[in-house]
C-alpha cells in the first residue's frame, strides 16, 4: 500500500480559467514507514529577451513508501536498471531525458538549465552548451519588404508582443531594419495575416485551444500615426481623443476648444473627419478599434511636452521664476553624479542643464 500527494495542473482554455486542483489523499494508518522525495515540474518558455525570463519554480512533494512485514514469507524487491549498448546510447537518452524534464509543467530559469547543462557537457561532450539547441527555439525568419535594406543599421522598426496575466517578458513578433522607413502596409503586412489566422483559429498548446484576443497597442505618437495613418501630432486635425481643430498661435499649434465630438472607433473607421486620416490602416483588417485599443504614451505628451516646456520657462524665459545660474549649476552636478548609479532599467540616464534644447 502506498501513501501520496498529487497536484494537477490545468492551463486556461476557451473555457477554463487557470487553476491548481490539490487532491490530498493523507497517510494510511496501516503505514509503518514513509521516505518523502521531493518532484519538481519545470518548464521552459519561449521568451529569450532577458537573462532570467522565467526564475520561480512549481514543487508538488510525493510521499513514496514502502512497507515490510514481518511474516514467515519474505518479498524481494529489486530496482528496474537500465542497460545500454554503448556511450552513445547513453547520451542519447541523458539528452532526451532532460528535454522531457525542461518541457514539464512550471517554471524553470533558463540559466539553470544552462548551467546543468555545462556542468554534464564534460561526462557528455554530444549534450549541447545551451537551452536555445537543446529545445530548438525557433529563430527570427526576416522578410525583405519595400522601402528598406536589411543590411543597414539606420533604421529598426520591432513589434513586440506580451501575453497579459504572466510573467513573461515582451517577446518579438516582427522587425524590420533599413536605411528608410518601410510602408506601413509592408511593413504590417506579416502582422496582420498571422493575427487575423490566430482569431479566426485561436491558439493551440499541448492539445489545448486558446481564445485569441489583443488588448492592446503602446506605441510612441509617431509610431501611433503611422500605423493609424492618421495626421501626426502637431497637425490641425490631429487629435486622437476629439474632433477639435487646431489654430496656429504665437507659432505653435493650439487646441483652444476642449468640448468638441469626442472620436470614436466607429467614426474613425468611417473616417467621418477626413482632414484627421491619410489613408486606410491596414489594422481595420483585423477589426483593430484604432481608438480605444491604443494608449496615449507619457513620454510624449508629459515628459517630452508639458514638463520640458517647464523646464524651458525655468531656464530661458526671463522672469522672476527664471533660476539662477548658480542654482543651475548645482542641479546639473547632482544629475551627473546620478548618471553612473542609474539602474539599467532607464534607456535615457541624467544628463546636465547645459545639453538641454528645446
Amino acid at each position: 500500500m502506498m501513501a501520496y500527494n498529487c497536484v494537477y495542473f490545468h492551463e486556461e482554455s476557451q473555457n477554463e480559467q487557470n487553476a491548481v486542483e490539490h487532491i490530498d489523499y493523507g497517510p494510511d494508518p496501516s503505514i509503518n514507514e514513509i521516505d518523502s522525495v521531493n518532484l519538481t515540474a519545470s518548464e521552459i518558455a519561449s521568451d529569450d529577451n532577458s537573462d532570467s525570463i522565467i526564475s520561480s519554480q512549481t514543487e508538488a512533494q510525493a510521499d513514496v513508501g514502502s512497507i515490510t512485514s514481518e511474516s514467515n514469507e519474505e518479498n524481494n524487491t529489486s530496482e528496474e536498471q537500465m542497460y545500454f549498448a554503448d556511450e552513445n546510447e547513453k547520451a542519447q537518452y541523458v539528452r532526451a531525458a532532460i528535454e522531457a524534464w525542461a518541457r514539464e509543467p512550471g517554471r524553470l530559469s533558463k540559466r539553470k538549465l544552462d548551467d546543468l547543462l555545462s556542468k554534464l557537457h564534460p561526462a557528455f561532450p554530444n549534450l549541447p552548451l545551451s537551452y536555445k539547441t537543446l529545445l530548438q527555439t525557433p529563430g527570427i525568419n526576416l522578410i525583405p519588404v519595400n522601402g528598406g535594406k536589411l543590411c543597414s543599421p539606420i533604421r529598426f522598426w520591432p513589434i513586440l508582443g506580451r501575453l497579459v496575466r504572466t510573467k513573461n517578458e515582451p517577446f518579438i513578433i516582427a522587425l524590420f531594419k533599413g536605411r528608410i522607413d518601410p510602408s506601413v502596409k509592408d511593413f504590417l503586412k506579416p502582422f496582420v495575416k498571422e493575427v487575423a489566422h490566430l482569431l479566426q483559429n485561436g491558439y493551440t498548446n499541448n492539445d489545448i485551444a486558446y481564445k485569441f484576443s489583443i488588448r492592446h497597442y503602446i506605441l510612441d505618437a509617431p509610431a501611433r500615426a503611422k500605423v493609424k495613418c492618421c495626421i501626426e501630432h502637431g497637425g490641425y486635425c490631429a487629435c486622437e481623443k476629439c474632433e477639435v481643430v487646431g489654430e496656429w498661435i504665437d507659432h505653435r499649434m493650439t487646441y483652444i476648444k476642449l468640448d468638441e465630438t469626442l472620436r470614436t472607433d466607429e467614426s474613425f473607421r468611417n473616417q467621418e473627419q477626413p482632414y484627421h486620416h491619410l489613408d486606410r490602416s491596414p489594422l481595420l483588417d483585423i477589426e483593430t478599434l484604432l481608438v480605444s485599443q491604443f494608449r496615449l504614451d507619457a513620454l510624449h505628451l508629459i515628459d517630452l511636452g508639458v514638463f520640458k516646456r517647464f523646464l524651458l520657462a525655468l531656464l530661458k524665459w526671463n522672469g522672476p521664476w527664471k533660476l539662477h545660474r548658480d542654482i543651475v549649476t548645482a542641479i546639473s552636478h547632482k544629475l551627473e553624479m546620478l548618471k553612473d548609479s542609474c539602474p539599467s532599467d532607464f534607456n535615457r540616464p541624467p544628463r546636465s542643464f547645459q545639453d538641454f534644447t528645446y
